[in-house]
């Protein structure tokens, strides 16, 4: 939010008013606008989304659950995927699929979301997925174009090939704190890639620099400043 509200700001300035703007982003602002659809929900009849664990209220299937060897994630949002997803499971659960065919109520998306039709579903998915390990279960539903991944640990993270591949978890040499693994930035650019300069400084690391760009200070002005325990 704050980036988008400076490049606004700098749009502003260059090309309406000459100056820039005073510009503000909160936390609570930023949280508010990433509220997923509890806003328009809400609007619309005044529903107040409760806490629904790892399901998702709007789409079925949308969550994470207990597979062999931790969580999956599968992601079902139209009946494409709905469908792919159970011909997955029926290799080798067949009766689940079957079941979940059969039903009548869980043909149509939004009559999939009623409580006790999600309970049913994924009971049946973790069927298929407590013989499992992640790896395996997303091998299978990716042959069938089904977004799903496993919930994987920091460690798992930092050696996923994937992620190394992209460079997005990386060993930076920063100058002050030696070698250390970082998330790098989200932003991949074919003409513009994102540079990591350094991680962080200590606090008044870049004072004397500012002082003497900004202010004008000169040596003996800091070793005076320090004499009286200014500085």
């Amino acid at each position: 939010a704050a980036a988008m509200g400076i490049v606004a700001a700098l749009n502003h300035r260059e090309r309406t008013s000459g100056k820039g703007p005073f510009i503000e982003a909160t936390a609570a602002e930023g949280i508010i606008r990433i509220l997923d659809y509890n806003w328009v929900w809400h609007g619309m009849d005044g529903s107040i989304r409760p806490r629904y664990g790892n399901w998702d209220l709007a789409i079925n299937i949308y969550a994470v659950n207990p597979c062999k060897d931790g969580y999956m994630m599968v992601g079902g949002g139209h009946d494409r995927l709905w469908y792919r997803i159970w011909k997955t499971v029926g290799y080798e659960v067949p009766q689940a699929e079957e079941e979940i065919i059969a039903d009548t109520n869980l043909r149509n998306i939004s009559e999939r979301l009623p409580h006790t039709r999600q309970v049913k579903t994924y009971t049946l998915l973790c069927e298929w997925l407590k013989d499992n390990t992640r790896a395996e279960a997303e091998r299978k539903l990716v042959r069938q174009e089904v977004a799903s991944g496993g919930v994987m640990a920091i460690h798992e993270v930092a050696e996923y090939p994937h992620f190394k591949y992209r460079k997005q978890v990386a060993e930076f040499d920063d100058q002050l704190y030696g070698k250390v693994l970082v998330g790098t930035s989200p932003h991949l650019a074919e003409k513009i890639p994102a540079r990591l300069k350094w991680i962080g400084r200590p606090v008044g690391y870049d004072n004397e620099e500012v002082y003497r760009r900004l202010l004008g200070f000169t040596r003996d002005d800091f070793d005076r400043l320090a004499k009286q325990g200014v500085m």
